[in-house]
């Protein structure tokens, strides 16, 4: 799993992680409800750094997920248990943070994924783009 935290949309990150899974899962919605629960615990203790920092946030931190079934489940889980009571503690935490508004589950392609690149091999281009996503604008010196 991996995950990058940055402050506002083109700033790059500050935060991220790579990690194995520490344990064993039987799909692919339930390996993204892992990672998207670690980053969820992050993100909830970074808004509390920038708040007691006096930069509080007013608006959901958004995390991009390219498994459409998890967000699914955090936005109207049926109440279904059978295919996801093994995990459901999770999919709770995370639905409290979207109730929560602290954190919004949005759709991102897998070719847009910045965190891919902390989690596979990429292909020449794609890790260049996935590189400048990572890290921000280039800014540019100032001769003197």
């Amino acid at each position: 799993m991996g995950f990058c935290i940055g402050y506002g949309s083109n700033s790059g990150f500050f935060f991220a992680r790579s990690a194995k899974q520490k344990l064993v899962t039987l799909s692919s919605t339930e390996s993204e409800t892992y990672s998207a629960t670690e980053t969820a615990k992050d993100i909830v203790y970074f808004r509390n750094v920038l708040t007691e920092l006096g930069f509080p946030t007013s608006t959901p931190t958004s995390i991009k997920v390219d498994n459409q079934s998890l967000i699914a489940l955090a936005k109207k889980f049926s109440g279904n248990h059978k295919r996801v009571r093994h995990f459901l503690s999770r999919i709770n935490y995370l639905i409290e943070q979207v109730d929560g508004k602290i954190i919004t589950l949005d759709y991102v392609d897998t070719k847009l994924n910045t965190a891919d690149q902390l989690t596979k091999p990429l292909a020449e281009p794609a890790f260049i783009l996935a590189r400048q996503r990572m890290m921000g604008p280039q800014r540019s010196r100032i001769n003197s």
